[in-house]
């Protein structure tokens, strides 16, 4: 006569199982942003170089193009910015696409931030691009002033590369800041947009232990007052980073923290 008992043993080993998987399914539902532990996969997002827009002051009809931009390095990531602002129609212009060659840009409102209808700051982005090819931002307008640019970084995950963001408008004459929950590794991006050419120059702030860098500005771009920045992120946890001016503003800010590839 066969005994059941090793019927029974395997399917209780079969039931471990299927609970085990589940489990794993469900801490990578929960892993929005893919985010990993500190130092994991020994990768670093890092700032490569930028391609300005021509003169930076302003769009031909309601394209603003940016040629021979090149993709070079590990990991790369293609990031627009645009800080724009619209005098005919305010709170009409929205930037309606990207594309880096035949790649449209990702496109998220949460990135984009406009305060007293005209002056915007926006951020877009391409993952795991390759080659050179012609950036081409469109608006739904033109623009009175359109002031692009697009950053290429390394290091960075190429499924999902936005692991945070925040975004203000503080209003007139008030400093900005946002706080992100970074990992280490992950390299921070934080832009500002002013009207006014001769209302003062921002300054970057941070708070965590990171360095900021400027990767652009402080400039005007006709009566746009910019500045970009990198903020370096040594280890988890909060980080507040913002920027003062040392005059009258009216500043939108725009902060992401890119995420490290695994």
């Amino acid at each position: 006569m066969c005994s059941t008992k090793p019927l029974a043993v395997l399917a209780l080993l079969l039931c471990s199982f299927c609970a085990l998987a589940q489990t794993g399914s469900e801490i990578m539902m929960l892993g929005v942003g893919r985010g990993k532990a500190a130092g994991g996969g020994g990768n670093v997002v890092t700032w490569v170089s930028v391609f300005p827009s021509s003169a930076g002051q302003g769009a031909s009809g309601s394209t603003v193009t940016i040629t021979n931009v090149a993709v070079s390095g590990t990991n790369p990531l293609l990031v627009g910015v645009c800080e724009t602002r619209d005098d005919s129609s305010p709170g009409d212009l929205v930037l309606t696409s990207a594309t880096f060659g035949a790649q449209n840009a990702t496109i998220d409102t949460n990135l984009a931030r406009t305060d007293y209808g005209s002056i915007r700051a926006q951020i877009v982005y391409w993952a795991a691009p390759s080659g050179t090819a012609t950036v081409t931002f469109t608006f739904t307008a033109p623009p009175a002033n359109a002031n692009c640019a697009v950053h290429l970084f390394n290091g960075a995950d190429q499924t999902t590369p936005l692991r945070a963001w925040c975004s203000q408008a503080p209003g007139f004459n008030t400093s900005s800041s946002c706080a992100l929950s970074p990992t280490a590794n992950d390299l921070v991006f934080s832009i500002t947009n002013s009207q006014g050419c001769c209302r003062g120059s921002p300054t970057a702030t941070t708070t965590g232990g990171g360095t900021a860098t400027t990767v652009r500005g402080p400039a005007n771009a006709g009566d746009n007052q910019y500045m970009e920045v990198t903020i370096t992120v040594p280890a988890s946890g909060s980080q507040t980073d913002g920027f003062t001016w040392t005059g009258n503003s009216n500043n939108q800010q725009v902060t992401v923290a890119w995420a490290a590839a695994p």
